[in-house]
């Protein structure tokens, strides 16, 4: 993934000049995004808070992971960013609550010790499309993976299925030497990934003039802790939601449009919770 280094005006100019694209979401889980010319010095853009709109109101837009934009030429990038009203309080997604979350904060209290939190799985996320059959489509679907693959993200798999009118996509970690290490960061950076290669879909169908519906997807629980079985997590969150136990763990049905990070503290509170029961 590309550096990049936040600044509030005032900077020396610096040689190159590039295009970034700030992306956001808003409290019903739809995209948001603004376009800027901005400076790139050796490579490295320097991205500057900027200001958006949710619901006709201004709000300001704090960026928190970047990506190669690769429908653009380079230097170009999508800047994925926290969003607080004008009074500094988070507006709009998830993000800045599952941030402290994951931080040990005062709305987490499954935290050892040492006051950290220990992630009981690591999860992957998978969405999917439909759309007519057409050449269109799958030309949008194949520039898709390659692009995504070339701008670093997180993504693991494409499935087109027996139909073929429906493709699968599954984002989370891959256990490559370019994958963040720290799984707290891991996980934080697997949902801004989901949320950049959904978008990136959505450009790459624009281009090729197809038209993708969004269908339910689904989160895989792997590698739980604290001595539970995959069919302990199944059993302990069906009452919440559709659980499948499948040979890589514990399918969890998500709706089509949803915020990633409510949804896995949502999860992640939950599993924690069965893994203390079961101590």
């Amino acid at each position: 993934m590309p550096q990049f280094q936040v600044i509030n005006g005032g900077e020396e100019a610096l040689p190159q000049p590039g295009i970034a694209e700030y992306l956001w979401i808003d409290s019903h889980n739809r995209f948001h995004s603004r376009i800027r010319t901005i400076e790139v010095f050796n490579g490295t853009p320097r991205i500057e808070r900027w200001t958006g709109e949710l619901d006709g109101k201004t709000v300001l837009l704090f960026p928190a992971q970047i990506a190669v934009d690769p429908f653009r030429p380079w230097p170009a990038y999508v800047v994925l960013c926290e969003t607080r009203n004008l009074q500094m309080i988070p507006v709009g997604g998830g993000r800045p609550a599952f941030r402290e979350y994951l931080s040990g904060g005062k709305d987490n209290p499954h935290i050892d010790e040492k006051d950290k939190f220990q992630p009981p799985a690591t999860l992957t996320y998978e969405f999917t499309y439909h759309g007519e059959q057409s050449p269109n489509g799958y030309r949008a679907v194949a520039e898709h993976l390659a692009a995504v693959l070339d701008s670093g993200l997180y993504i693991q798999s494409a499935v087109l299925h027996d139909n073929a009118s429906q493709w699968s996509f599954r984002v989370g970690p891959r256990g490559f030497r370019t994958d963040e290490e720290d799984p707290l960061k891991h996980m934080l950076t697997t949902c801004d990934h989901f949320l950049i290669v959904r978008y990136l879909l959505n450009k790459a169908a624009r281009e090729h003039e197809f038209e993708p519906h969004l269908g339910p997807g689904n989160v895989l629980v792997r590698e739980p802790v604290g001595g539970l079985r995959p069919k302990d997590i199944c059993d302990g969150l069906a009452p919440l939601w559709t659980t499948v136990l499948t040979p890589e763990g514990v399918s969890v049905r998500t709706p089509p449009r949803f915020d990633p990070y409510r949804f896995s503290q949502r999860l992640l509170t939950n599993i924690s919770g069965l893994v203390e029961l079961n101590s």
